[in-house]
């Protein structure tokens, strides 16, 4: 498996949730090298209830994950502070509003206490990521 080989030149591995059993056998193999997990929940069309939320970490973390990371498309102003609501109920969460709507997120919620943020190299990979060096230069003016 190419996981297998790959695994002992990274510090993290990010399994996305909805990968079911292959996400366990990965999460156990990197328990077994002793790397941290990240499980991720992405939906790119809309945000799900807090209810829904709170499953998704619930479950995440059922599977052994060390971090859960949610990215959520927000359609309305709503979506984000549902999504920040979420994020301030923990301590240990990365979250990500996409979209042009949850762009701010990407610099305030790491300042709320997201672990991460995205931002791009070149080319953006997700609706709302900004180049790194503009979200740079946004986290040091505002930290």
């Amino acid at each position: 498996m190419l996981f297998t080989e790959l695994i002992t030149a990274v510090d993290m591995v990010d399994i996305e949730l909805s990968s079911g059993l292959f996400a366990k056998e990965i999460i156990k193999l990197a328990r077994k090298k002793r790397k941290k997990t990240i499980v991720s929940f992405h939906n790119f069309k809309c945000t799900p209830s807090e209810a829904r939320l709170e499953k998704v970490i619930k479950e995440a973390r059922e599977i052994g994950a060390d971090t859960v990371k949610i990215a959520a498309f927000a359609t309305k102003k709503e979506d984000v502070r549902r999504l920040a609501r979420t994020l301030l109920a923990h301590n240990d969460l990365i979250i990500i509003a996409m979209g042009s709507i949850g762009q701010s997120s990407r610099i305030t919620f790491p300042l709320l206490g997201s672990l991460v943020t995205y931002g791009s190299i070149s080319e953006s990979t997700a609706p709302g990521q900004m180049p790194i060096k503009e979200l740079n230069r946004l986290l040091t003016e505002l930290s």
